[in-house]
């Protein structure tokens, strides 16, 4: 690739990223006018900075992911080149469209000069193991459903050891026909919808002054993974931003005052938007491999 053509791609890379802080910022503003300091208990401001530290130390998994899917094409890139590539391109899912993410991947990949083919069948599976990933989530739906949350055995819930089975099916079948790197990717993309999906719950239990209960926190767990499934493959959403609220209203109505839920989800929309931007940051600093996906060890 010519000199010129990679200056321009990585120009348009850049602008898509400060285009996409604007978006940002301004959507983070909102959500936290949103808020209602009067519902927020001393425990709620307590877990508010913690749940952020969690969620923020969680987002580099996602990269990883990349990372992972890259290698099972024998592309091995390094490791902080591909945080970097993904931290400063992830930004631009807040863009109205949903899909400058995996156009920012492509155009900083093909300026480092990975083939196209390589980084569209990266989207693919990336996107291929999160709609998987999180459709298993649906297996735990049911007693938000029903409005029963005592389906269990020994403290257990059936539906939670049905999940874990299906997840080491998954995993199984991956390793055997796709190799390790695969296996990686989906075991990661398990373990970073788990923690995201628990941050939300742990967020409803602080809020609502719950007792810690397994079948609740499974339940909450699962509807905010839904929520985010359905946002992420919404057309035109970006991030997902009011789609995922609108259904985790819908599912999780039955178990929570209406104020404690709407404060919990709006809190949770300011956790991912800051762990976000963390990422970016964390990314962009991470300068050492920019330039090459392929130099250092």
């Amino acid at each position: 690739m010519k000199t010129h053509h990679k200056k321009l791609l990585h120009t348009a890379g850049t602008l898509i990223a400060l285009i996409a802080i604007v978006f940002v910022a301004q959507r983070l503003w909102q959500n936290i006018h949103a808020l209602d300091p009067g519902r927020i208990t001393s425990a709620t401001w307590l877990a508010i900075p913690l749940l952020c530290l969690v969620y923020s130390a969680a987002n580099p998994i996602r990269a990883r992911i990349w990372y992972h899917l890259l290698h099972a094409q024998q592309t091995p890139v390094h490791w902080a080149w591909a945080l970097y590539a993904y931290g400063a391109s992830d930004i631009a899912k807040y863009l109205p469209g949903n899909i400058f993410q995996f156009a920012g991947r492509q155009t900083l990949g093909m300026a480092a000069g990975i083939q196209a083919t390589v980084l569209l069948k990266s989207a693919f599976w990336e996107i291929t193991l999160m709609v998987g990933s999180g459709s298993l989530f649906l297996i735990l739906i049911p007693p938000l459903l029903s409005h029963h949350m005592t389906i269990s055995v020994p403290g257990i819930p059936i539906l939670l050891i049905l999940y874990i089975t299906l997840v080491m099916i998954l995993l199984g079948v991956l390793r055997r026909f796709f190799g390790p790197d695969a296996n990686k990717a989906a075991a990661l993309q398990v373990l970073f919808l788990g923690i995201s999906g628990l941050t939300f719950a742990i967020l409803m239990t602080v809020i609502t002054r719950t007792p810690v209960d397994l079948s609740l926190l499974t339940s909450w767990t699962a509807a905010y993974i839904i929520a985010w499934l359905i946002g992420l493959i919404t057309p035109g959403a970006p991030a997902g931003l009011g789609i995922r609220e609108a259904i985790l209203l819908l599912l999780l109505t039955h178990t929570a005052h209406e104020a404690h839920l709407l404060l919990a989800i709006a809190i949770s929309r300011v956790i991912t938007t800051i762990a976000d931007i963390a990422l970016f940051f964390l990314a962009t600093t991470h300068s050492k491999q920019q330039t090459s996906p392929f130099s250092g060890s």
